[in-house]
């Protein structure tokens, strides 16, 4: 395919990239600016400074990528530059934290034994090809059908894609697998629920397209645009996930309608003190008759 072709990818790319970065910093001063970062553990804010950081690297690179695809390195725009393997190994490290976040979370709510290893297992294995597959960046800056059939970069895509899927599925089906007694937790599960496929389905979405591109046409950067932004995307699931859970908690309880208590009827019978006196009402024993006499007829 034409360079001008992959020039075009790029820079759509590249307008992804910054487009979820200007989302990111919107969302992480809410995040930082609120008071529930203020009680959130250590490990959990030094989490999302680490990935923020490391987006902000990203984010100049793509702008990197950019100035040195049409400018510097014109004509040769199917060679990478130094700015792509910078892109590779910052996502891989945002996306393996937010894994490792995700993990956490399905661990503290299920103590699944099984599934919460096997979810890790994979979580580090995606990593260790996503930074295999930025080392053979630096050693092949080609763009070609050979390298782009590497084990490497469609490992790390498949592992992304599966990881996601696994540990979004698993979430949803412990939530539905709890017991449910009343209606205050079935509107919590709903909304935990819509959460997990909110923040599961987006990065999963850009993983595939990716992965999908990149096995179809290897020898163009379709694959590489929707790779660019993953690192911002998976920042915002995160961001967002720990924005939302004082709105969850907070809104299922609106969802319940009040059952009204009917109030007792009220009694007409005027209620009396305790120092009243109250008196009997007078009885005759026998009423005095009297004779009808002709002179009380007027």
């Amino acid at each position: 395919m034409s360079s001008r072709v992959n020039v075009s990818f790029l820079l759509m790319g590249s307008y992804l990239n910054i487009g979820f970065f200007a989302l990111e910093c919107d969302i992480f001063l809410r995040y930082w600016l609120s008071k529930r970062r203020k009680e959130d553990p250590k490990k959990v804010w030094v989490s999302v400074l680490v990935c923020f950081g490391l987006d902000i690297v990203a984010s100049l690179s793509a702008c990197a990528m950019v100035y040195v695809a049409l400018l510097s390195n014109w004509g040769a725009s199917e060679e990478f530059s130094w700015p792509f393997p910078i892109d590779v190994f910052t996502t891989g490290i945002v996306s393996f934290v937010v894994r490792c976040f995700m993990i956490h979370r399905y661990w503290n709510f299920t103590l699944n034994r099984v599934w919460s290893p096997i979810l890790l297992i994979c979580a580090v294995i995606t990593f260790i090809f996503t930074m295999a597959s930025g080392a053979v960046l630096i050693v092949h800056n080609k763009v070609d059908d050979g390298f782009r059939k590497t084990r490497f970069s469609l490992g790390s895509l498949t592992g992304g894609v599966i990881s996601n899927m696994l540990v979004t599925g698993n979430l949803i089906h412990s939530l539905w697998e709890s017991p449910i007694h009343d209606q205050e937790t079935r509107s919590m599960i709903k909304k935990l629920t819509s959460l997990a496929i909110q923040t599961g389905c987006i990065p999963t979405v850009f993983a595939l397209a990716a992965l999908i591109t990149h096995a179809c046409i290897p020898s163009t950067l379709v694959a590489f645009s929707f790779m660019m932004p993953l690192g911002n995307i998976y920042s915002c699931t995160l961001l967002y996930t720990l924005l939302s859970r004082d709105r969850i908690r907070g809104d299922s309880w609106i969802h319940t309608d009040p059952v009204p208590i009917p109030e007792p009827p009220q009694s007409h019978v005027k209620e009396r003190s305790p120092t009243e006196m109250v008196f009997a009402r007078p009885e005759f024993i026998g009423r005095p008759t009297y004779a009808r006499q002709d002179s009380d007829v007027v």
